[in-house]
């Protein structure tokens, strides 16, 4: 982190080298993020059914999933036929308005019955077949897909069958809602396509992240002279990213929910949705950010400015003294960030291993700094003593070592030679 003084000055080894390096190495890291946040968010079984589940949280959701659970149910249970038989002949044109007061209801009941533990799990368990059986397929673990004409599929059977049975349907009429067609999510003909896809994106939520820390490392090793300037340029690139992908989410969200969502009605699930989904995104480009904010401070704190050197002459004693103290001091403020802050998936943890080693060797090149800017102890100077007038022999050679290595002045020395002459 110290700024190299060895180039000539004025002059900037590799002064358009060093900052392409830097923008390929950030561009490389914001690919691997984006990546790595669709492996989680689309291909990782625990990921997705911890998300279905937070879907349900939503009151707009559940109003959307209950709408069109109670109108499957009706429709498979032939509510309105039942209620036409049930009526005397005056009275069987309202067949039509009562299904449609029963159905408003149900659809209020069934609302508050998606916050029940069970039918949140049969929810969530739907959730998690159908993305087990499309994760299982496209990476060629099984070919249950041919019982479904290679299509991907949604089954909500289960759950719209609670439904009708707690609306009080008979027995025939919640056999016949399990009957429901699955929602098709991929069809035979994309599944090829997909299946590239996913086999890319394994690929590039790993290297790139490796390949984008090479190229920094590289431009800061080539810009000699200059370095301290070069890693607080990538610092700041790193919050440039973070900021981008907080912007890349807003304005895809906004597209998502305003132009491919066609239903009003279903605008505000929409959102609520788009925000679980991409919430793993959030919480990397907060990450960048953080990174790049304590990159920038410690960029401060270890270049010329005053308050910087005072900082380091002040701290320098205690860390030599005791090298591993800033080192644990680190370790326990990253276990308390572990702890109270979300790491994400587990296979997020490589990216949380390498910020770590980072941390561990930028502070280690900060202490070291601050102790070589640390001046040795100027040995104390022996206590004065008065000069005798006639001292021993070799009281003159004694005052000539301390002469000698610098301990008296030459007016010292002089003045007390004078005296033992006398």
């Amino acid at each position: 982190m110290t700024q190299d003084t060895t180039a000539p000055a004025g002059k900037r080894p590799h002064r358009i080298a060093v900052p392409v390096l830097v923008a390929l190495g950030l561009l490389c890291i914001m690919l691997a993020t984006i990546s790595a946040w669709l492996r989680d968010s689309a291909l990782d079984s625990g990921t997705w059914a911890n998300q279905s589940g937070q879907l349900l949280d939503s009151p707009n959701v559940r109003q959307l999933v209950a709408s069109y659970a109670v109108e499957q149910a009706v429709a498979r249970s032939d509510a309105q036929a039942q209620i036409t038989r049930g009526l005397p002949p005056a009275l069987q044109p309202l067949a039509g308005p009562v299904t449609a007061a029963l159905s408003n209801a149900a659809v209020q009941g069934t609302e508050r019955a998606l916050q029940l533990p069970q039918l949140q799990e049969a929810w969530v368990e739907a959730n998690r077949r159908a993305h087990q059986k499309l994760v299982d397929f496209l990476e060629g673990k099984t070919t249950r897909l041919q019982s479904s004409n290679g299509e991907v599929q949604l089954n909500l059977d289960v759950l719209v069958a609670q439904i009708a049975q707690r609306l009080g349907a008979p027995p025939s009429a919640v056999t016949r809602a399990q009957a429901l067609p699955a929602v098709t999510i991929i069809k035979s003909d994309q599944l090829s396509t997909v299946q590239s896809i996913v086999s890319w994106l394994y690929k590039l939520s790993v290297w790139p992240i490796f390949i984008g820390i090479a190229l920094i490392a590289l431009a800061i090793y080539l810009a000699r002279g200059w370095r301290r300037e070069t890693l607080r340029g990538a610092a700041a690139g790193m919050l440039l990213v973070g900021v981008a992908l907080l912007l890349i989410r807003r304005v895809a969200g906004e597209f998502v929910v305003n132009d491919l969502v066609t239903l009003d009605a279903a605008r505000p699930a929409a959102k609520d949705a788009w925000n679980i989904y991409t919430q793993l995104l959030a919480e990397s480009a907060w990450a960048g950010i953080a990174i790049g904010v304590i990159g920038l401070v410690g960029t401060l704190f270890a270049g010329p400015a005053p308050y910087a050197v005072r900082l380091r002459h002040r701290l320098a004693p205690a860390m030599r003294e005791h090298p591993l103290l800033p080192h644990a001091v680190l370790a326990l403020v990253g276990m308390v960030v572990l702890l109270i802050g979300p790491t994400g998936t587990p296979r997020r943890g490589l990216g949380i291993a390498l910020v770590i080693v980072l941390a561990f060797a930028g502070l280690e090149v900060w202490r070291r700094q601050a102790v070589d800017e640390l001046a040795p102890a100027a040995p104390a100077a022996a206590p004065a003593t008065p000069v005798p007038a006639a001292g021993p022999p070799d009281r003159l050679a004694q005052l000539a070592a301390l002469h000698a290595d610098g301990t008296i002045s030459d007016a010292e020395f002089e003045a007390a030679r004078h005296r033992l002459q006398e």
